[in-house]
């Protein structure tokens, strides 16, 4: 195993890891640990608050394409969108977002911008709904994250007469909606 996918691996595993934690439970040198923390920060695969490393998206779309998608991977997107929403999507859905986003060579730091360059900048309404349910559930989840509250049932965005967030009455969608009190 590498020192940088060792690296990966635990970012994704622990949600924030502090260096000299990490070097001191790590099978290379403490210089080594150092350097790559450094490095994928520089590459933007880490952030770095106060003293702990912690990982972005980018992290999770490389963790993906390097061991699968798992309960950790899990565990780390549904931390980035926030756990209060992330209840509303499976485990299997989820993965297959990550699928569709890995495989088309995104490598954005946030999931917003990740969903974003997918779409090459603009939010392809036409195109999200006809894609499949678990994107479409996704995509969804990213904007209700990313977005404030719209009225007391809604969260996320409201483009070309189609909502795309999380409906207290209906869950994670993105379809329209003569509910929004705006």
């Amino acid at each position: 195993m590498s020192s940088r996918l060792f690296i990966l691996e635990n970012l994704v595993k622990y949600g924030r890891v502090r260096a000299y934690d990490l070097a001191k439970h790590a099978p290379f040198a403490t210089s080594t640990i150092y350097y790559m923390l450094e490095r994928l920060r520089d590459e933007g695969y880490a952030e770095k608050a106060e003293e702990y490393y912690i990982p972005t998206f980018k992290t999770v779309l490389e963790y993906y394409k390097l061991k699968g998608c798992d309960g950790y991977l899990v565990k780390a997107v549904a931390t980035m969108l926030g756990l209060h929403l992330a209840q509303y999507i499976g485990q299997a859905e989820l993965c297959a977002a990550l699928h569709k986003l890995a495989t088309a060579g995104v490598e954005a730091k946030t999931p917003a911008a990740a969903v974003m360059e997918y779409f090459n900048g603009k939010l392809d309404v036409k195109g999200l709904l006809s894609a499949d349910p678990s994107f479409k559930k996704f995509v969804a989840l990213v904007l209700a994250s990313a977005s404030a509250e719209m009225d007391g049932d809604h969260i996320g965005i409201l483009t070309g007469g189609i909502f795309v967030g999380f409906c207290k009455i209906c869950g994670l969608v993105a379809t329209p909606c003569r509910n929004i009190r705006l």
